[in-house]
């Protein structure tokens, strides 16, 4: 997320992110780094049933809704993680939400 020009270019909002996600999640954002193929593979079962069901559906219900934003919004992140391939599934759903929604999730350079 320090990706995101908002937060990773605002020293107070870094530190306080930092200082968050550490705490929440026990380990140095670099130590979170390092274990992402761990992390995601921790999540892959989850993330199956949530392919599975916006391959049937197009979203996470048969149409879009406000689950879609929670959804992809806490998603977003994995697809900024390096060596980390998710299924084309999940790609075009994130592709139909930011289309539905009118915005993009990812970072921009401003």
């Amino acid at each position: 997320m320090p990706q995101y020009a908002s937060l990773g270019q605002d020293s107070r909002a870094m530190t306080y992110y930092r200082d968050r996600m550490e705490s929440w999640l026990g380990d140095t954002l670099e130590g979170l780094q390092e274990r992402r193929k761990e992390w995601y593979a921790g999540m892959e079962a989850d993330l199956q049933e949530v392919t599975e069901r916006v391959a049937v559906h197009g979203f996470y219900t048969p149409a879009f809704s406000v689950a879609d934003t929670f959804i992809t919004g806490d998603l977003t992140g994995l697809r900024l993680l390096e060596d980390i391939q998710l299924p084309p599934e999940l790609t075009a759903y994130f592709a139909r939400v930011e289309a539905a929604a009118h915005i993009s999730l990812l970072p921009t350079g401003g």
